[in-house]
C-alpha cells in the first residue's frame, strides 16, 4: 500500500510541475490538494490521501485535455462548430489503473448540414481496439477481400509516425483511424465526401498532438 501511495504521490508531483512550466498561474488548487493528500499520507490516513489525489488528477486531466483542443482542426469559413467535448476516466482498477483523456469536436456546413466529429483519446479501452483493426488491415490478403466490395474501400495510412486507415462507405460516409503509441486520433465525415475529409484532416496537428502525449520525437 506504501509503495502505491508514493508512486501516486511522485506522479502527481512531476504532472503538478510539468503544468506549472507550461502556466504561470494554478494551479493553486492543485498544489493544495496535493499537500493534504502527502500529510493525510504521512498521517497515515491512506483512504483520505488517495481521495485527494484523485481529485488533483482529475484537476490536471481536465487542463490535459484543453490543451488537446488546441489541436483540433480550426473552424472554417461557412462552417460552425460547438465547443470542444471533454472527457477523463480511469481505466481498470488497482495498480493496473490508466488514467485516460479524451478530447473531440462537431463541425457543421452552414450550406447543406454536412457534419464532421474529430477525436484525439488516449483511453486503452478505444485504442486497443483499433490496433487490432489495423492489424487485420495491414494484412495485403485481408484488405483485398475488404475492397473487392464495391460500395466500400480502405486505404492504410502512413503519416508522422501515426498509422491507420481511411474507410469509405458510397452513400454513408468517410472515416479515419489514426494511432500513434497510447493516442487514437478518428474523423467521421457524416457523408462520403473525401474532399472534406482532406481538409479537416489536413488541419488536424498531429505533430503537436504526438509532442503533447510525449511521442513526438
Amino acid at each position: 500500500m506504501k509503495q502505491g501511495m508514493a508512486a501516486v504521490l511522485a506522479m502527481a508531483t512531476v504532472l503538478v510541475g510539468v503544468r506549472a512550466e507550461e502556466e504561470p498561474q494554478p494551479d493553486a488548487q492543485v498544489a493544495k490538494l496535493i499537500q493534504e493528500g502527502l500529510a493525510a499520507y504521512k498521517a497515515g490516513r491512506h483512504e483520505e490521501a488517495i481521495e485527494r489525489l484523485q481529485r488533483a488528477i482529475r484537476i490536471i486531466q481536465e487542463a490535459a485535455a484543453k490543451g488537446l483542443a488546441s489541436f483540433l482542426p480550426p473552424v472554417a469559413e461557412g462552417w460552425t462548430a460547438g465547443e470542444p467535448r471533454l472527457e477523463s476516466g480511469t481505466w481498470g482498477a488497482g495498480k493496473e489503473a490508466l488514467q485516460w483523456t479524451q478530447v473531440s469536436r462537431r463541425y457543421q456546413r452552414a450550406s447543406d448540414g454536412l457534419k464532421v466529429e474529430v477525436a484525439v483519446s488516449n483511453a486503452p479501452m478505444l485504442v486497443q481496439g483499433q490496433l487490432q483493426a489495423l492489424t487485420h488491415y495491414q494484412d495485403p490478403q485481408r484488405l483485398r477481400m475488404f475492397n473487392r466490395h464495391p460500395d466500400r474501400k480502405i486505404t492504410l495510412l502512413d503519416q508522422d509516425g501515426w498509422k491507420g486507415w481511411t474507410l469509405v462507405e458510397k452513400g454513408k460516409r468517410v472515416q479515419t483511424f489514426a494511432i500513434r503509441e497510447s493516442t487514437l486520433a478518428t474523423l467521421t465525415v457524416d457523408r462520403d465526401d473525401e474532399k472534406v475529409r482532406d481538409t479537416f484532416w489536413s488541419g488536424l496537428d498531429l505533430k503537436g498532438i504526438a509532442a503533447a502525449g510525449g511521442s513526438g520525437k
